[in-house]
């Protein structure tokens, strides 16, 4: 499916890097646009986006509320794993019993944790490699988004003219391939 909608998936990417330009609000800005993105090309129902200290509310929400639970082994797992987990990982014990179907770090490729993404409903169709894909890569590249300026400090370093916009692609395209096995080339 990510392969299939290069352009779309492109088009996201492009909506997701200018709405953290404009909107650079609250702990996590941007986090409704974000779980739109998520519903559209990931088909996600229902979602939230907490920030590092999961004890308020959410930065965002998708779809009906619903109570938040940190001790989650589904939790714990992508907390563990600093990553995607979801239901069928190789992480969870056979008969966890998750109240989620997907929970993801908000972890930029410095590692740096900027809060979780927790997913309660979706199609079960949906559950797949291909919509995880794409939900990983929408989580990470948001992450980065997040601490761009910190992020682009090794490029500018070692190449001071190059332009701010493409060392952080640079750096996101590697984030991508270190992270999701997605293949990434500069044309």
């Amino acid at each position: 499916d990510l392969i299939s909608r290069p352009v779309s998936m492109r088009d996201a990417l492009t909506g997701l890097r200018d709405l953290l330009i404009t909107d650079a609000s609250g702990p996590l800005p941007g986090a409704d646009a974000l779980l739109k993105l998520l519903a559209q090309f990931g088909q996600v129902e229902r979602a939230a986006l907490y920030p590092p200290d999961t004890t308020g509310a959410p930065a965002g929400q998708l779809g009906a509320p619903f109570a938040f639970a940190p001790n989650d082994p589904l939790v714990r797992a992508a907390a563990a794993e600093n990553g995607l987990c979801h239901v069928a990982s190789d992480a969870l014990p056979e008969h966890h019993g998750s109240q989620y179907l997907v929970v993801s770090r908000l972890r930029d490729l410095r590692g740096t944790d900027h809060g979780v993404l927790v997913v309660e409903s979706m199609p079960f169709f949906a559950l797949n490699e291909d919509t995880l894909q794409v939900i990983n890569l929408l989580v990470g590249y948001y992450a980065d988004s997040l601490a761009s300026r910190d992020i682009i400090a090794p490029v500018r370093a070692a190449a001071p003219d190059c332009p701010p916009e493409f060392a952080l692609e640079l750096q996101r395209m590697w984030h991508v391939t270190r992270d999701s096995g997605l293949p990434s080339a500069i044309v």
